[in-house]
Parts: structure tokens; C-alpha cells; sequence
């Protein structure tokens, strides 16, 4: 059954590592600020572990990373279990995994799986986690149809398709407008993929954020980060930390 996701071929790839080291660092600068009521929104969630295609490459695009930049050290100790054939935590794993740390225990999980094989073993590796408040959705524009909870004080928002277009964009801004609040902290982090560029344009910030206030372009890779005000400086330390630029 999991055979049929293509995303399995990719797992802990360079892109993993440079999305997922500031996604870490991010949820950890978060989860520590203050106690406010945290959510986590991923808009195309795959898994929380699946198995890594080639850990001796992980390693070594890993090391070398953090040879530049000591920031990667958090990332690197979380994934090393790939080395003796473990799972490969995913992105929404390593987020639930510091909200666990952080005793977040009425965090609000929210993801969205296109693939329906996936969904199954999304929901599988949720209860394997333990994890109990979470809603998962066939598409990421149903996030318009997700009220969070009013105490929820705390907002971390992954964007990762393998093509960004306006349609989805728009579609994910108008839903967030539909969930976000104005007293909110919130980070959002973008990833897209595309080999023909260098660098791309990014799009506008969804409302009451700015951005995008850090940027790496590691072709084919490119990542961003936005925030609300108050977060802007934190946050984009924090990708400083692993090299990305300011924008």
C-alpha cells in the first residue's frame, strides 16, 4: 500500500533536511516562548516516519550542513536513528515529537494527505503516537472547513507542494483567513520545488503576516518563511542559524 505515494522515493533528500532543520527549530523557539495553546497545520502531510531510501547520503548532505552551520545539531540527533535502518521522522512526526517535549499535550493537529493509502497509515502512525487531537483532510483547501479551538494561541503552518501555483496559494490564504485570528502568533513555512530557477518569485503574505522574512534557495529546493510582527525577528534568527538569507 505505501509503494503507491511517489514522496517515499524522497525521503531525508536534501530538501527534507532543509525544510525539516527549520521546521524543528522553529516548533522548539515556539513551544518555548510562551503557553499559549499550540496548533500545527500542514497542508500536504504525507507521513510522520517512513523509511529513508539512502541513509549514507542523508548522513553526508547532513554533515555537511551542519559542518556550516552548528544549528543542524538538534536535526541531525532527531534523524540519526536512519543509520541503523529506523524510520525517518517526517515533518509533522518532528513537530508532534517537540510538542511532546514541550508537555503540549492538548496541541491541535491538523493535516491534510491527498493520497487515500497514505491517509490510512497517517491515521495508523497517529494513534501509534498517541497523539488525539487531530483532523485529517483529503485536501488542503477543506483547511476553510477547520474552526481551532478560541484558546489557541500559537499557530505553525508547513505549505509544502510539489508545485506551487496561485490556485493552491490563494486557496490556502483564503482558508487561513478563515482560521487565523488577529491575536495569534503564527510562522508559516513554505517549500516548493523547481528545477528550472534559481530562485522564485514568492507570493504575497497571507493577511496579518509579513513576509517572506527569511529565504533558501538550494536549487531545486527553495524555502520561505513568513510571520506575524512580533515574530519576525525570532524567526528569522532562527533561519539565519541555518543559512538561509534575509530577505
Amino acid at each position: 500500500m505505501e509503494q503507491n505515494n511517489p514522496q517515499l522515493r524522497n525521503v531525508g533528500n536534501l530538501g527534507d533536511i532543509l525544510k525539516h532543520a527549520a521546521l524543528m527549530n522553529i516548533a522548539k523557539m515556539l513551544t518555548g516562548r510562551n503557553s499559549a495553546r499550540f496548533a500545527y497545520i500542514e497542508t500536504h502531510a504525507f507521513m510522520l516516519e517512513a523509511s529513508c531510501p539512502n541513509p549514507a547520503q542523508w548522513e553526508r548532505e547532513t554533515k555537511a550542513e551542519l559542518t556550516k552551520h552548528p544549528a543542524y545539531n538538534d536535526y541531525y540527533a532527531a534523524e540519526k536513528k536512519v543509520l541503523d535502518k529506523l524510520p525517518y521522522r517526517c515533518s509533522a512526526g518532528l513537530v508532534i515529537d517537540k510538542l511532546k517535549k514541550a508537555n503540549a499535550t492538548d496541541a491541535v493537529i491538523v493535516l491534510a494527505e491527498k493520497n487515500e493509502a497514505t491517509r490510512e497509515i497517517l491515521r495508523d502512525q497517529l494513534g501509534r503516537n498517541q497523539v488525539k487531537n487531530y483532523t485529517i483532510l483529503e485536501d488542503a483547501l477543506r483547511l476553510g472547513f477547520i474552526k481551532l479551538p478560541d484558546d489557541v494561541g500559537t499557530l505553525l503552518i508547513l505549505v509544502d507542494p510539489f508545485i506551487l501555483d496561485d490556485q493552491l496559494w490563494n486557496g490556502i490564504v483564503a482558508a487561513l483567513s478563515k482560521t487565523v485570528k488577529p491575536e495569534m502568533e503564527v510562522v508559516l513555512e513554505l517549500f516548493t520545488f523547481d528545477k528550472k530557477q534559481t530562485a522564485v518569485q514568492w507570493p504575497s503574505p497571507p493577511a496579518g503576516m509579513v513576509g517572506p522574512i527569511s529565504v533558501m534557495h538550494r536549487q531545486p529546493y527553495h524555502l520561505a518563511v513568513y510571520a506575524t510582527a512580533a515574530l519576525r525577528e525570532n524567526v528569522s534568527l532562527k533561519c539565519q542559524a541555518l543559512g538561509w538569507s534575509m530577505h
